[in-house]
């Protein structure tokens, strides 16, 4: 590497003529050097003008402040960013102190792109009239995991508690108006508070020990503000708000405004603690709907195993339920096995009210019904005092038997029809769910290709644990409506041992998801969408010795089978919230609002990252009000 160019690591930034007021850099970032990092110092408040322009694909801006000098970007240094989507231009203006920062360029999605930077920082006006001298240059390759802020729990309580300490009379005013962002783990993050004049952002990003008690938490405690020195902005479905673009287009954040002038924007966070009080969202109204009735910040139903259901916390999908649980403009579709029924004659009691065609309906297989299981995922009873809670709770059901080869069985093609000639008599748009793989015929392409703007089609990925993603699930490479779905662990595995959240699971000698190959990522292709968690608990019906069904529950319903049902689930509350929505639009939202794994932007192992429940529907809601 010659000794004009950046450098790859923060500490060898190679200064450039500080005299110059703008300074352009032309380069480029690809898979083997993906970071660019440049560095500049002030020696007195100046005022930066930073644009990315030139871009052959979507490629993003960070500024860093290394505040403790060591050469690594460490949680909170991040302080400002621009993640516009596709190629479009990135811009940050920031006013800054003196000190050393550092402007990061990277890939979103790991592919070669062409840049051009431009760094124009010039001096703010203040009464000694000393200007500042600057200086550019650097390059570090880092995982994005280094920028996220890992932070544990305080368990603190959850209930409304009231402090002894007396608040100040007023915010003191902090020494920066500097803007920097905050985001989450998939587990319980603590965010805590910096004073600034300026804005923060905050992201929680899924909870996945929220069921033990443990909450993504805003702190302002530590910063001496109480609840008397704020004003709150919710954010609902019918308004309220702030639409934020932290890079991935704009969402619907929810807005603290303190009385020193400076702003808050958050999203996914459950718990606020103020010097006088803690504020739990689980019990608090934001809103409330037009019969009145209030809107909890985070939804909590009363069904007595939601405590167990990790899968649903971890993608943030208690915090979407404030927008919507489903509504009746969407249909879901279910091609599977068919459901158990009991020796009764019942199907499970925590499973709603589904339409079926004819005979089509009955599961023949000998061990367990894998459709109620499916069913269960998306959408389960809620609010019943059993078992468990789905995804969607509102918007209607057809269920297509198609597993097992049996006389009333349908295959794909005729299972598909079906349920679009009756979305289309009622008016519907239409999410059908496939965790399976095979099946796959002219007819039944024909139809998905003929539908890309009404039915969105969501289909497993496969467990072999290979790089290729099977049909018809790879699909997605070739259908705006096709979303292909991976499976992670979450902090268990089937045995119990101890895993990391988030990452694929991959057994020795038994079953892993699929992924993709370099060479498809590198070419452009995007054969694997999201991925989703797999290996928790959902409503079964199993045969007994007699033969018979016999309803319960099932505490690892395992596979990408089960991981298809939850993006499922999710993409059926993405549409309710805004169902003039394409369904190309719909898979749009949920790659972009999804948290990324694995290797910056998209990659072979995870896709676009773990679906965002939450982030997905908030950006549907920004959309729904005209905020690209």
């Amino acid at each position: 590497m010659s000794s004009n160019v950046p450098g790859n690591i923060l500490s060898s930034a190679i200064e450039v003529n500080p005299s110059q007021r703008v300074s352009v850099f032309t380069e480029s970032i690809n898979p083997l050097e993906p970071v660019d990092n440049y560095r500049f110092s002030l020696n007195a408040r100046s005022s930066l003008n930073l644009k990315l322009s030139g871009l052959r694909a979507d490629a993003d801006v960070e500024l860093i402040r290394d505040g403790n000098g060591n050469g690594i970007v460490d949680t909170g240094e991040v302080i400002a960013a621009s993640r516009a989507p596709d190629r479009r231009n990135e811009f940050i203006n920031r006013e800054l102190g003196v000190g050393t920062y550092y402007i990061r360029v990277f890939s979103y999605d790991n592919i070669q792109t062409n840049y051009q930077l431009n760094v124009e920082i010039s001096p703010v006006e203040i009464s000694s009239g000393i200007p500042q001298a600057a200086s550019v240059g650097g390059r570090r390759a880092r995982r994005r995991d280094d920028w996220l802020e890992p932070v544990t729990d305080t368990n603190t309580t959850d209930t409304i508690t009231t402090d002894s300490s007396t608040p100040p009379a007023s915010i003191p005013v902090a020494e920066s108006s500097i803007s920097y962002t905050r985001v989450g783990t998939l587990g319980a993050d603590t965010f805590t508070y910096e004073l600034t004049t300026g804005q923060a952002i905050f992201s929680g990003n899924g909870n996945v020990d929220f069921g033990n008690g443990s909450r993504d938490t805003l702190n302002f405690r530590t910063a001496g503000i109480s609840s008397n020195q704020v004003n709150f902005n919710w954010a609902i479905a019918t308004g309220g708000g702030v639409a934020y673009n932290p890079g991935n287009g704009n969402r619907m954040f929810d807005a603290i405004t303190l009385n020193n002038g400076g702003k808050v924007l958050f999203e996914g966070i459950e718990r606020i603690e103020f010097t006088d009080t803690t504020i739990d969202l689980t019990t608090y109204n934001v809103g409330v709907t037009n019969t009145g009735v209030g809107i909890k910040g985070t939804v909590v139903p009363n069904d007595e195993k939601f405590n167990q259901q990790w899968n649903l916390h971890m993608t943030g999908v208690h915090n979407a339920w404030r927008f919507t649980s489903g509504t009746s403009n969407i249909l879901v579709g279910i091609q599977d096995s068919g459901l158990g029924f009991a020796a009764d004659g019942s199907i499970h009691p925590d499973l709603r009210p589904t339409s079926w065609d004819g005979n089509n309906i009955a599961d023949e297989s000998t061990d367990f019904s894998h459709g109620t299981r499916v069913q269960s995922t998306i959408s389960a009873a809620a609010n019943n005092n059993i078992g468990i809670a789905g995804i969607n709770w509102g918007s209607p059901l057809w269920h297509i038997d198609v597993l097992g080869g049996n006389g009333n069985d349908y295959d794909l093609a005729r299972g598909t029809q079906t349920i679009i000639d009756n979305a289309i008599g009622q008016g519907k748009k239409v999410v059908i769910n496939l965790s399976l793989s095979g099946g796959d015929s002219d007819a039944f392409r024909q139809l998905v290709a003929n539908n890309q703007s009404n039915v969105l089609f969501v289909m497993a990925a496969g467990n072999g644990n290979t790089s290729s993603i099977v049909n018809p699930a790879a699909w997605a490479q070739s259908y705006g409506n096709v979303i292909s779905v991976g499976s992670v662990w979450g902090r268990t595995d089937w045995y119990g041992n101890a895993k990391t959240p988030g990452d694929r699971i991959n057994y020795t000698n038994w079953w892993g998801s699929n992924y993709t190959t370099d060479e498809n990522v590198n070419a452009g292709n995007r054969p694997l969408t999201v991925m989703a968690p797999s290996e928790f608990i959902a409503a079964t019906s199993n045969r007994n010795g007699s033969g018979q069904f016999v309803h319960s529950y099932h505490d690892k319903f395992n596979g990408t089978s089960a991981s298809t049902a939850m993006v499922t689930g999710i993409a059926s509350l993405v549409w309710s919230a805004n169902s003039n929505f394409t369904a190309t639009q719909i898979k749009d939202i949920i790659s972009q609002t999804a948290y990324d794994l694995g290797n910056p932007g998209y990659d072979r192992f995870y896709g676009h990252g773990l679906i965002n429940a939450d982030a997905a529907v908030r950006r549907a809601v920004a959309l729904a009000q005209n905020y690209a």
